[in-house]
C-alpha cells in the first residue's frame, strides 16, 4: 500500500516553506538597506545627485537652467547637495528659522511663512542662481 500524506501534513509543510521565505525575504531586506547606508555614506549617492542635476544644465553650464529644475517638493538639504551649496548659505539668505532646516522642503518653508508657494519658489530659485553665478571666491566666502 503506497504511503500517502494527509492534507494537514501537506499543510504544515506548506506553511514552514512560507515562514522560511518570508525569514529569508527579510533578512534580505535586511542586508539591502545596509548596502544603501553604506552607499549613501561613502557618497556615491550624493555623485548620482550631482549627476542628476547636472544632466539638466544646459551646455554653457548656466546657473538658470540648472535652478529652473527644482521643484518646491525639494528639501533644503537634497538643494544643497544637488547645487553644491553651503549647507547654511539657503538658510541665511532667506532667513529661515526652522528648526527643521535643512530637512525641510520648500513647500513646508512656504506653508508655514503663510507665503505662495511659486513666490518661495522663485525666490529659491534666484538664491542657487546667485550663487551659481557668482565668482567661485566670492561663491565660498558667503
Amino acid at each position: 500500500m503506497p504511503h500517502s500524506r494527509r492534507p494537514d501534513q501537506e499543510r504544515k509543510i506548506i506553511d514552514w516553506i512560507i515562514a522560511g521565505l518570508g525569514i529569508l525575504l527579510a533578512l534580505l531586506l535586511f542586508v539591502l538597506l545596509l548596502q544603501y547606508e553604506s552607499l549613501r555614506q561613502d557618497e556615491a549617492i550624493r555623485a548620482r545627485t550631482e549627476w542628476f542635476v547636472n544632466a539638466f544644465r544646459d551646455r554653457t553650464g548656466s546657473a538658470t537652467a540648472s535652478a529652473a529644475t527644482i521643484q518646491s517638493w525639494m528639501t533644503f538639504d537634497y538643494l544643497d547637495r544637488a547645487f553644491g551649496l553651503p549647507q547654511t548659505y539657503l538658510q541665511e539668505r532667506l532667513a529661515i528659522t526652522d528648526p527643521r532646516y535643512p530637512k525641510l522642503t520648500i513647500g513646508e518653508f512656504a506653508e508655514d511663512n503663510h507665503a505662495a508657494a511659486s513666490s518661495t519658489l522663485n525666490a529659491v530659485r534666484a538664491a542657487v542662481e546667485a550663487y551659481l553665478s557668482a565668482p567661485p571666491s566670492a561663491a565660498s566666502s558667503t
